[in-house]
């Protein structure tokens, strides 16, 4: 495998096991990874996802999750955070966004599948 893919490879490992961490961004993506953010961007330019993007993705999957009807002790909220957000109205329109409908219309609908 070419160095370029291995890092790229490595970059989105970082992404992967952090993105639940609200502070991790790309400066720190870039540090864990021993590169500069530049650098970072120049990487991943023919990469199927941008660095940015992969955390998002990642903290969205994980607040889809946590939606489950059987995990409903939770408030969206909490689990936005859990999910590496750091900011509700962020939650609510990134998943909006990315889903089409409002996590707690997500939440609803998922429960009315199982009844």
């Amino acid at each position: 495998m070419p160095p370029r893919a291995r890092l790229v490879e490595r970059v989105y490992r970082i992404i992967d096991t952090g993105f639940a961490d609200p502070d991790l961004d790309l400066p720190r993506v870039a540090a864990c990874a021993g590169i500069s953010v530049r650098y970072l961007h120049q990487i991943l330019e023919d990469a199927p996802e941008t660095a940015g993007a992969r955390i998002l993705r990642r903290r969205l999957e994980a607040l889809a999750a946590g939606l489950d009807p059987e995990l409903a002790g939770a408030s969206i909220t909490q689990i936005g955070f859990a999910s590496g957000f750091s900011s509700a109205s962020h939650i609510s329109r990134a998943f909006r966004e990315h889903f089409g409908q409002a996590p707690s219309a997500f939440r609803r609908a998922a429960l009315e599948s199982r009844r």
